[in-house]
C-alpha cells in the first residue's frame, strides 16, 4: 500500500490539496498503524493529528452540535459516543465488511469535520489487519465512492428482502409484529431486532436472517 498516494487521494476527495495536510495525515497514519485496537481514544487522537493545524478547535473532539450532510441528517450529538462504542466492538472479518464498517462510521459522522479522511484511514487500518489491499478511492471517481452511502446501497449491503412465509413456524403474534414492521423476536436469544418495511418489501439484517434460518432448519 502506497500510503502517501492513498492520503493524497483521500484529501483530494475533500478538496484538500496542500502538502502540509498530507504530512499531518502521514503523522496520523504512523500513529494509527502502531495501534493494536481501535478505541474512542485512538479514533479521537487520529482525528486530532489530521486536523490539529487546520481546525484545532474541533480536532480530536466528538461533535456537540447537530450537523446536516447533503440530504442526510446524522444522529444527534448525544448519541455519538454510544453509537461509536457499538461500532468499535465490531471486528470486520473481510475487506467487504471493512467497507461496511467505514460506511457506518460515516453515517454516524462523529466529528464536526474531517470524518471522511479519518474514516478512510480507519478502513485502511482494518485492511492492514486483515492483510488485504484496501480500495483506493480516487477523487476523480468520488461519485462512485459517494454511492456507497446511498440508502439503496446501504440496504443492499446490510439488509435482504424476506418472504414472510419463512416465519410460518413462528408464533402468530411474532409474525403479526413482523408484518407491521415493528420488531421481530429472535426466539433463540430472546433479543429484539429492528426490521424495515418499504411498501410491500420487508428488509431484515442479513446477519439476523442467518440466525432465523438456522433456527428454523434445526
Amino acid at each position: 500500500m502506497d500510503v502517501e498516494r492513498y492520503i493524497e487521494e483521500s484529501n483530494a476527495i475533500e478538496g484538500v490539496f496542500n502538502d502540509a495536510a498530507v504530512q499531518q495525515s502521514l503523522e496520523a497514519w504512523r500513529f494509527l498503524e502502531d495501534q493494536d485496537e481501535l478505541s474512542h481514544e485512538v479514533v479521537k487522537e487520529t482525528h486530532r493529528l489530521i486536523l490539529k493545524n487546520r481546525q484545532p478547535e474541533v480536532a480530536g473532539k466528538y461533535r456537540d452540535v447537530q450537523v446536516v450532510v447533503g440530504n442526510d441528517r446524522p444522529p444527534a450529538p448525544g448519541r455519538v459516543p454510544g453509537l461509536m462504542s457499538d461500532l468499535l466492538e465490531r471486528k470486520p472479518s473481510s475487506g467487504e465488511e471493512a467497507v461496511r464498517w467505514h460506511v457506518e462510521f460515516e453515517k454516524i459522522h462523529p466529528f464536526r469535520d474531517g470524518n471522511g479522511r479519518v474514516g478512510r484511514m480507519m478502513y485502511w487500518w482494518h485492511c492492514r489487519n486483515l492483510e488485504t489491499e484496501p480500495v483506493l478511492w480516487k477523487a476523480s471517481e468520488r461519485e462512485d465512492y459517494y454511492d456507497l452511502f446511498s440508502e439503496e446501497a446501504v440496504n443492499r449491503d446490510l439488509y435482504q428482502t424476506v418472504d414472510p412465509g419463512i416465519l410460518e413456524n413462528w408464533e402468530e403474534d411474532t409474525v403479526e409484529r413482523f408484518y407491521v414492521g415493528k420488531r421481530v423476536l429472535n426466539k433463540d436469544s430472546s433479543e429484539e431486532v429492528e426490521i424495515t418495511v418499504k411498501g410491500e418489501d420487508i428488509f431484515i439484517q442479513k446477519e439476523i436472517m442467518k440466525k432465523i434460518e438456522e433456527a428454523l432448519n434445526k
